[in-house]
């Protein structure tokens, strides 16, 4: 059995209007169930074919006064048990009397020719519907317009004044997207996600509703730079120019070094003591050093014999310590 449907359905542009009728599987005689039926004019149409799934539909035809007003491909709407509903159009059509026509088609198997139904044939009555009031759309955006460094998600709300405007969206910043760009109706929740600002200075990123001067603007904070300990900053280091490398125990031998900080720390920090060591054995320790020239000597001594590293270490009044442990010095005392 075959079905013609029609009845009717809210879209975007209007509304579309379905039409019940009926008659036979492909070749069978036609029946029908209504032989009149009033719709709207100047509205789109979509007509409901439905036939039983065990047919083979490739077309779908539908004529006007024996004049055909639609004709493609079939297209499947639903499939509900053992039949299936298949659309045509839509189209629109001026106010009048008419005789419809609906066909389904097949191409034959033998000689590949489109071979259609017989035509289901019912009176309709196409009158002038109100026309809808007018309205307009506007538009307004909100949101958090600041983000944190470490970015993360939130929601844009998208406003308009009726239920029937349609918005879209754009963002000009790579580094803030949104998970929807289009919509209609007066709320909108939009999910945006912002990655995490890497540089040491604000970014913004301004979000349109195209063909309005909506705009909104979302303004992330610089990267927060890592903290830096004191010693990074400035430390003394220990230059050994030279020294003694053999002597005997209980004798003293001498270094000479110069200390000087790995950045310009204004006011220079001053030096809390320095230390010469033997194996980091302490062999001589100034407090409260008061280092005028560059150019500094100190003495160091072992008790017992043996082969020695020589370190000079310095500690500012930062807390930081520098030492010359990266050359090593070796020292014998025999």
């Amino acid at each position: 059995m075959v079905q013609l449907l029609l009845g009717s359905r809210e879209c975007k542009l209007g509304l579309s209007f379905f039409f019940i009728l009926l008659f036979p599987a492909l070749g069978n005689a036609q029946t029908f169930c209504q032989n009149a039926t009033q719709i709207p004019a100047n509205r789109p149409v979509t007509f409901l074919i439905c036939t039983q799934s065990s047919d083979t539909v490739a077309k779908t035809r539908i004529d006007l006064d024996d004049k055909p007003i639609w004709e493609g491909e079939a297209v499947i709407s639903s499939v509900q048990g053992a039949q299936v509903e298949y659309i045509a159009g839509p189209v629109t059509i001026a106010p009048g009397n008419y005789v419809l026509k609906a066909y389904l088609g097949n191409y034959n198997s033998t000689t590949g020719a489109l071979q259609w139904s017989p035509s289901l044939t019912v009176n309709i009555s196409v009158t002038s519907d109100p026309i809808p009031p007018p309205y307009t759309c506007t538009y307004t955006l909100s949101g958090p317009s600041t983000i944190g460094s470490e970015g993360g998600t939130g929601n844009l709300v998208v406003t308009a004044t009726d239920q029937r405007c349609g918005w879209t969206l754009t963002s000009n910043a790579p580094w803030f997207t949104l998970q929807t760009l289009s919509g209609t109706g007066t709320n909108n929740y939009v999910q945006f996600t912002a990655t995490p600002n890497i540089v040491n200075q604000a970014q913004s990123a301004t979000i349109l509703i195209p063909g309005t001067n909506v705009t909104f603007t979302v303004t992330q904070a610089p990267a927060v730079p890592p903290s830096v300990p004191p010693c990074e900053v400035g430390m003394p280091i220990v230059n050994i120019l030279s020294y003694t490398n053999r002597f005997k125990v209980n004798a003293y031998g001498t270094v000479k070094f110069q200390i000087t900080w790995n950045d310009d720390v204004t006011p220079r920090r001053s030096l809390v003591w320095i230390e010469t060591q033997l194996s980091s054995q302490v062999a001589q320790r100034i407090t409260d050093p008061q280092i005028i020239q560059t150019l500094v000597s100190m003495n160091y001594k072992s008790l017992v014999k043996g082969v020695f590293n020589l370190v000079v270490r310095a500690q500012d009044s930062a807390g930081c310590i520098g030492d010359s442990s990266l050359i090593a010095r070796q020292v014998r005392v025999n």
